[in-house]
């Protein structure tokens, strides 16, 4: 492999192939997955889609790579390979113009059948422009967001690891999985606002410039969905009568969590959360007293709204995030707000949308609370620099509409230079998706199931998908057809028109260029089609 030309040939960080040989999540099939074309441009974000339809193993690729990752990022800091992924494999990366390669195959590069293995085993290397080096020489994207609103999304999920001196840190810190699990086996809307809250707030405390990008990017997002510019985020109390009368004291709060710790004696009888998110404070006076004042002020300066059912003592906390002065004010409030929501004392925060009349986000339809929540997400996660984002079938109750305008909308999104250092890889199964995809950044990938095999299909460059209809996708990329499928028709005019001219070298140049693919369409359309008997004739009377 020519390493000369490709070092420094790529700006920031691209995934640029994987090589898989053996893998058991792949069914053991020997798979060369190019994700980049070296001749693009390298001055926007650069956009991979990955399409196929269910059962081709588009979510197993995701987690594959994510744990080469997590693997190597082990390694660097001096761990042992966790052996999450199986079988032979050639990762190879860009980041800022040195090519890297997490193997334990070297790989020809070119496709997963050749015969330039040298290397074989689990005893896995690090390369560096062609060159062993040792593991702690490893660079990585800046973050790694792993975004899926599936409740059976294949994103790994790692639990925080112990530092050695006592304290609980993230395992993989480059990694965010923006999903619904809250634990690798449970799955939580709730747990997953709240999450999106959370990173929320993060982009208020990085620079000016991100605060203002990011309120910005949410105006982009509600005039996508075609609502108001508001997004209010808000809690309801809870309890008003122990916590919400303008008089709380430590000592009421001490009194209320006893009398609770008093229905637990022993810590098998598994005591609500509340009570053991107070244990682990009780002892800090400053901060029970902080939280007794908290309470008070919201009620005594009329910062608690009422709802407008007449029995209800209910309050409610909102805060709107396209107001600065409200987002700065969530921002400064929000760790308070977390221990009193640990405390039950109030709600898991909830995101409400307007349009007429204003809804919750649990409340609107499905499509919007994806796409809005994803986009939320995202957006307070990617870096500006070198980030890999990984999106798993976004199409998800999105509109057609909307899944057309989907890529464009990223493109968008993420339009400002810094983020030309990016790769977005998108796996669907939408045909929509590709018709929006602007081929000078970006590179189509098709993966088909044939029996047990799984097949990549690297569709040429040639082709250019931007602005394609449906039927343009579903024939020209997948050939899909059917009588409604009007490309199907102009190939078979296209061929009997230059058979009429009765050239017959032309004929001839004909029969090798298209018996295939005429062989492709007769066994694909229906017997009932009327095609088919046209393209049968062609077959038995020209191509002999």
């Amino acid at each position: 492999m020519n390493y000369t030309k490709e070092i420094h040939k790529y700006k920031g960080f691209k995934l640029l192939s994987l090589d898989l040989r053996g893998n058991s999540l792949m069914g053991k099939s020997n798979l060369f997955y190019s994700f980049v074309d070296g001749n693009d441009k390298q001055n926007l974000i650069y956009t991979t889609v990955i399409i196929g339809a269910n059962g081709t193993g588009k979510s197993n690729l995701f987690r594959i790579i994510i744990e080469l990752l997590k693997e190597l990022n082990d390694l660097s800091r001096g761990k042992n390979r966790s052996y999450n992924v199986d079988g032979n494999f050639n990762l190879r990366f860009s980041v800022n113009g040195d090519i890297f390669e997490y193997a334990n195959i070297i790989s020809g590069a070119e496709s997963a059948d050749n015969n330039s293995v040298y290397e074989k085993g689990n005893a896995a290397f690090l390369l560096r422009n062609g060159e062993k080096v040792n593991f702690e020489n490893a660079q990585f994207p800046l973050a790694i967001v792993a975004n899926s609103i599936m409740l059976t999304d294949k994103f790994p999920f790692y639990r925080k690891e112990d530092n050695g001196k006592g304290e609980k840190v993230e395992a993989f810190k480059q990694y965010k999985y923006l999903g619904v699990r809250n634990i690798p086996q449970s799955a939580s809307t709730r747990a997953y606002v709240r999450r999106t809250v959370g990173f929320i707030v993060e982009q208020f405390e990085k620079r000016e410039s991100n605060k203002t990008g990011f309120i910005a990017a949410l105006k982009r997002a509600t005039d996508f969905l075609e609502l108001e510019n508001s997004i209010e985020i808000f809690y309801y109390t809870s309890n008003n009568a122990k916590f919400f009368k303008g008089d709380l004291t430590p000592n009421n709060l001490d009194d209320y969590f006893e009398s609770i710790k008093k229905k637990y004696p022993r810590a098998e009888d598994n005591p609500p959360f509340k009570l053991n998110q107070y244990l682990k404070i009780k002892d800090d006076r400053k901060l029970i007293k902080s939280i007794c004042e908290f309470c008070n002020n919201l009620v005594n300066d009329e910062k608690l709204e009422k709802l407008p059912y007449k029995y209800s003592s209910i309050r409610k906390m909102t805060y709107n995030l396209i107001e600065p002065k409200s987002f700065e004010k969530l921002n400064a409030e929000y760790a308070m707000l977390e221990h009193l929501r640990q405390l039950g004392m109030i709600s898991s925060p909830e995101i409400q949308l307007k349009r007429a009349g204003g809804y919750s986000l649990q409340e609107s339809s499905s499509g919007e609370y994806h796409f809005f929540s994803s986009i939320v997400g995202l957006m307070a996660t990617v870096k500006a620099t070198n980030s890999l984002i990984l999106i798993d079938e976004p199409e998800i109750s999105l509109h057609p509409n909307w899944q057309m305008k989907y890529l464009s909308f990223l493109r968008e999104l993420f339009g400002h230079s810094e983020y030309a250092t990016c790769h977005i890889l998108v796996a669907t199964h939408s045909h929509f998706l590709i018709s929006d995809l602007k081929g000078d950044s970006s590179k189509i990938l098709g993966l088909k199931r044939t029996g047990k095999e799984i097949e990549v299909i690297d569709l040429p460059k040639e082709i250019d998908t931007f602005g394609w209809s449906a039927e343009d996708v579903l024939y020209n990329v997948f050939k899909v057809v059917s009588t409604r499928n009007k490309f199907v028709a102009e190939d078979i005019a296209e061929i009997l028109n230059e058979l009429s001219t009765g050239d017959k070298n032309k004929t001839n140049k004909l029969s090798r260029k298209k018996y295939d693919e005429l062989i492709e369409l007769e066994l694909a359309l229906k017997e009932s089609d009327p095609l088919k008997r046209v393209v049968r004739t062609i077959l038995t009377k020209v191509f002999k």
